[in-house]
């Protein structure tokens, strides 16, 4: 078991991760993170996708249990808050204003507008997605979703366009571009 600890004074102390809501007295408890460090070209483009946003997978142990999580920080990792277990590739822009994924072994597309506290799902008509990325313009974002129906045996490409401009307001337009 490999626990995870950070510093924020160059590597003078080091601490286990702050986690936020019910699990903020975790380490007190005995609760720990276990962060997945992959080592490749786009460990700096995954893992810091904005300015003050950190992403890591991991485990988390506590309370008896444990179970894989998608760990965000919005603050330089500060503190961490656990995101639910079910949601996978997950992308995140505007400033934490959207995250965006796919629910495993559903087929369902994830989107949050609040940083993650509350989730709006669809269906897509598949289980497979194979990548999520995004596509930035500069007064718009498309994600890309590679998706593989396994019952038609076809691969897809699903262009998700968000349009800000108005987010100020609540309201995020979306077109959906199918494309197959």
């Amino acid at each position: 078991m490999t626990r995870t600890y950070v510093s924020f004074d160059n590597g003078k102390n080091f601490k286990p991760p702050e986690l936020e809501g019910k699990c903020s007295e975790c380490p007190k408890n005995g609760c720990l993170v276990e962060m997945d460090f992959k080592c490749s070209t786009d460990l700096i483009t995954n893992n810091f996708p904005e300015p003050w946003i950190v992403k890591f997978e991991g485990v988390y142990r506590g309370y008896g249990q444990s179970g894989r999580h998608i760990f965000v920080s919005y603050n330089g990792g500060q503190s961490l808050k656990i995101l639910d277990s079910n949601i996978e590739k997950l992308v995140i822009a505007n400033k934490g204003g959207l995250l965006f994924g796919s629910e495993r072994m559903t087929g369902r597309i994830v989107e949050s507008y609040d940083e993650g506290r509350y989730w709006n799902k669809k269906y897509e008509g598949t289980y497979k997605f194979l990548d999520i990325k995004p596509l930035e313009y500069p007064n718009n974002l498309v994600i890309a979703a590679f998706i593989y129906n396994e019952v038609k045996k076809r691969h897809s490409l699903i262009l998700y366009k968000f349009s800000f401009h108005i987010y100020i307001l609540g309201v995020v337009f979306k077109d959906m571009i199918f494309l197959t």
